[in-house]
């Protein structure tokens, strides 16, 4: 049974690796950046191309659209909350105050007792250097190769995958935007395709609202992020401490 089990343990672990990636939040942004796209072409009247295909062509080409889209959002959403959602959320934790993520590490390190006298080694010695993106590498790094906070190295996946997924949303949703302006603007009675300009500003509205909310909640999500990466290690330290030291 021992051996059958060692056989089937990389099959499954394939398994949950092609599922994990289908989780990997772009999916769900990549479906609604490509409904804009689809929205925009259909209001410019460029759909009847795709009368020529068959149902299974469909089908493939929408997954791999899926997932170009999906990429492109999760590409373009960090650029976006840098140059313009960030700037408008200003309860964004990671940048309050309008500091950024060195200065959020550096806060939350020494809350934790990480920084000055007492304080951890690693993290001392690339703070004395300034280097805190190098640190925050490592410190991801520490925590995945420690067994005892693997529940915590998941819950940081958690916060990483939500924030991509959020920044991906926001990119959609000013992709809706853009494609309900372009559908304001070609509308005509005639043809009724689309929506009536009154109506499509109020939707393209609506869609940069919903992209803020989502740039906000990455925003905090990366927040909680660093925070967590920060207790967690700091747990770690004083876990060697409590090993090392003689009962």
């Amino acid at each position: 049974m021992s051996q059958l089990l060692g056989i089937l343990q990389p099959v499954f672990k394939k398994i949950g690796d092609f599922f994990d990636l289908f989780d990997l939040s772009f999916f769900i942004a990549g479906a609604s950046s490509l409904l804009a796209l689809v929205y925009s072409a259909w209001v410019l009247g460029l759909l009847s191309q795709l009368g020529a295909l068959d149902g299974g062509s469909r089908v493939v080409l929408a997954v791999v659209m899926v997932a170009v889209w999906g990429l492109l959002s999760f590409a373009v959403g960090p650029l976006l909350y840098r140059l313009f959602w960030g700037r408008l959320d200003s309860i964004d934790r990671a940048a309050h105050e309008g500091r950024g993520r060195a200065d959020h590490l550096k806060a939350a390190l020494e809350r934790h007792g990480l920084l000055g006298e007492g304080g951890d080694e690693l993290a001392q010695s690339h703070a004395d250097r300034g280097s805190y993106d190098q640190l925050y590498t490592r410190l991801w790094v520490e925590i995945r190769e420690r067994s005892v906070v693997r529940e915590s190295f998941d819950q940081l996946r958690r916060f990483w995958i939500l924030t991509a997924s959020y920044e991906a949303l926001a990119t959609s949703g000013l992709f809706w935007a853009i494609a309900l302006l372009v559908g304001a603007v070609s509308w005509t009675p005639e043809q009724a395709l689309g929506m009536p300009p009154a109506y499509a500003l109020g939707a393209a509205a609506a869609s940069l609202v919903l992209g803020g909310a989502s740039a906000h909640e990455a925003g905090r999500s990366r927040s909680n992020q660093v925070e967590e990466v920060v207790a967690t290690y700091a747990f770690l330290r004083d876990e060697r401490e409590r090993t090392s030291t003689p009962s």
